[in-house]
């Protein structure tokens, strides 16, 4: 069972930009998290011969598309086709290209923060330097549906970053309400729903525009951190690390201007962004934002940053496997947690040193820490995350009615999307385990069409192979089950290839039992735990919830 749920880069291209008679090399200074890019060649009829496979022509759709629906703008997309002198153009992140067989000056437009109109030659474009912004968003416009909600909030959110963007550069100018882009944004924020918490979100970040002393991110912080955490709730990982890396790049550094420095909001952003790699399966990236969380809160003597982050390497570590080394760092921050009086974070520790016990077969230390941490829990985000793992170690040790109670609670209430996803999964595994064909059958179809990130999706396989396989459909089984290989294998998730593929062996000698992977808890053990099996039922009876 699954125990709980888991800089940008500027192009450089050469430009020549124009003014009167004299031509000015525009360069600019790279910044970190880069995103990679490619570079377009542009035949003789100016259009785009090759791209690199990292996505810049299906940012550029995107973003002409973005031009239209925001602005009205009625020119053509590059990729189109058309004649005359000044097509086909391409307008990408405020810059705009358009090939013509002569060289003229660029025109600077009133456009949303001011476009930078630039001639391409025939056969090679100008070199041009530009910073990618908040390319997650441009593709998120370009793959949902437009009718959604989630397309109309990643809108919203697209025009206010980008009004952020152009106030940083152009100053309180672009504010002002008679502006384009300003009218464009409050046209955004208006068409979500009143009961949706980004509307307000969005609004308080123009706001606090408006209040600040000068164009600064710091004067925001307090606001895109709140956005970001909204998008990090309904599951929006990517729009959400954009976000914090935003935060990260321009509030986390005091060499050049320390006023516009702030440590703590950096590195809250920071742990953040950890958790956001995290769930999307890049622990490279979640390492390093984790580690930048520890030296900032190092820096600034913050001992519940540091805690945080250390937290935060040992989840990387159970995810990597290394389960006596990540026992350690969760005991190590469990002691300095309670010496600091940080209830909250010995709590988070602990359900992590259960998750530990759970997958080291130790069942019933799993019960005991993950109760001991509910009891400390007060988020409720949290709470939901620690019940996920102590229905977990409740079915290990053979209490699967109760496990099915709190999975049924959670899949109904949990305030996490995550956590909904993980307790639907495990409601798989006991609907096979307890040879209950019309629950797995419901369950399965409740994440299928789901973009799970990568563990979870593992898992969900796993899980519905071993349905498949005891309601012998042996030939979907065999699909499943190489999908959570493939999975786990491009992922490096050594426990799931692990079971996996142990599965996959026992199927291949047709061995159907279903083994229990811990000991029966002692006498003792049994009597408490029956207790904590009655607490859940009477919370899912009050909820309403049918078993």
């Amino acid at each position: 069972m699954t125990f709980g749920s888991g800089g940008r880069r500027s192009i450089q291209l050469s430009y020549a930009r124009e003014r009167g008679s004299a031509d000015t090399k525009v360069q600019a200074l790279a910044r970190p998290r880069n995103v990679p890019f490619g570079r377009g060649r542009v035949k003789a009829a100016g259009r785009p011969e090759r791209l690199a496979r990292d996505g810049v022509g299906r940012s550029i759709v995107n973003y002409m598309a973005f031009r239209r629906m925001a602005f009205g703008d009625r020119r053509p997309c590059p990729f189109d086709g058309g004649g005359g002198a000044r097509t086909p153009q391409v307008a990408l992140f405020g810059v705009r290209y358009y090939a013509r067989g002569r060289t003229a000056p660029c025109v600077q437009s009133s456009d949303f923060g001011g476009e930078l109109h630039c001639p391409v030659t025939e056969g090679a474009m100008h070199a041009v330097r530009f910073e990618a912004r908040h390319l997650p968003f441009f593709n998120a416009l370009g793959t949902l549906d437009p009718a959604s909600p989630e397309w109309a909030a990643a809108k919203a959110g697209l025009v206010t970053l980008r009004l952020l963007d152009s106030w940083l550069v152009h100053g309180p100018s672009v504010i002002a309400r008679g502006d384009r882009g300003r009218r464009a944004v409050d046209a955004a924020i208006e068409e979500l729903a009143r009961s949706d918490t980004e509307r307000q979100l969005l609004a308080n970040i123009v706001a606090a525009m408006h209040r600040a002393p000068q164009p600064a991110v710091v004067h925001l912080a307090a606001p895109l951190l709140a956005y970001a955490h909204a998008l990090q709730v309904r599951a929006a990982w990517v729009l959400a690390a954009d976000v914090y890396e935003s935060v990260l790049e321009e509030c986390g550094c005091a060499a050049v201007e320390p006023a516009r420095c702030d440590l703590p909001a950096a590195a809250t952003a920071a742990l953040r962004l950890g958790s956001c790699h995290r769930q999307l399966g890049d622990r490279a990236r979640a390492a390093e934002a984790y580690a930048m969380a520890e030296v900032m809160g190092a820096r600034a003597d913050d001992i519940y940053t540091v805690l945080k982050a250390q937290l935060g390497r040992a989840k990387l570590t159970v995810d990597r496997g290394n389960l006596p080394e990540a026992e350690e760092l969760c005991d190590a921050v469990i002691a300095a947690a309670a010496k600091a009086g940080f209830t909250d974070i010995r709590a988070e520790a602990r359900y992590e040193r259960a998750h530990v016990a759970a997958r080291r077969g130790q069942a019933a230390l799993a019960a005991s820490l993950a109760f001991q941490s509910w009891t400390e829990t007060t988020d409720p985000m949290e709470r939901d995350r620690v019940l996920v793992g102590l229905a977990s170690a409740l079915a290990d040790v053979g209490h699967r009615e109760a496990a099915r109670d709190a999975n049924l609670l959670l899949a109904a209430q949990a305030c996490d999307p995550s956590t909904r996803w993980v307790a639907t999964i495990n409601l798989i595994e006991l609907a096979a385990l307890d040879h209950r064909q019309i629950d797995f059958l419901r369950h399965r179809r409740a994440l299928e069409r789901v973009p799970l990130p990568p563990p979870l999706a593992g898992y969900y396989h796993l899980y519905v192979a071993q349905g498949y396989r005891t309601f012998g459909q042996v030939d979907r089984a065999r699909r499943a089950l190489d999908q959570a290989i493939a999975i786990a294998e491009e992922h490096k998730l050594n426990e799931l290839l692990i079971r996996a593929e142990t599965l996959k062996s026992a199927e291949e000698r047709e061995d159907r039992t279903v083994r229990s992977r811990t000991a029966a808890p002692a006498a003792g053990e049994e009597v408490a735990l029956v207790q904590v099996a009655e607490a859940i039922r009477g919370a899912r009876e009050m909820a309403g919830i049918s078993g």
